[in-house]
């Protein structure tokens, strides 16, 4: 079985997440933090991992950042997860106020971002 790695401070989320992937029978592991996440892979290896970008202290662009730092994890495909609030709630209401977006470094002619030809003629 593959280890999927969920992280999201919001529980619902995890759980949401979960209903999805369960029918695909891997071993979901779930961290509830950036923090939490980096402990996880200090004691697990993992496929992908499905990270939320908007989480209090550190937030998910800074994990991916040091996740990518790490030999050891470097290899791994991160999915983020858009920050968005429902209408009841509003966008990001409750939450860390977002950070500066940066770009991850990407392997030349990586098929991850096929979009990176595009924005460059623009």
């Amino acid at each position: 079985m593959t280890n999927i790695l969920l992280v999201d401070d919001r529980p619902e989320n995890l759980l949401a997440l979960e209903a999805i992937l369960e029918p695909l029978d891997q071993t979901l592991l779930y961290a509830h933090s950036g923090e939490e996440a980096l402990r996880q892979l200090l004691h697990h290896n993992v496929a992908v991992i499905l990270l939320d970008v908007q989480m209090p202290l550190l937030d998910g662009f800074e994990t991916a950042m040091l996740i990518k730092q790490r030999e050891r994890t470097k290899h791994i495909p991160i999915i983020t997860a858009p920050a968005t609030g429902g209408a009841a709630e509003g966008a990001g209401a409750g939450r860390a106020p977002p950070r500066e977006r940066r770009a991850l470094p990407l392997p030349r002619g990586s098929a991850a971002r096929p979009d990176l030809d595009r924005d460059a003629k623009r």
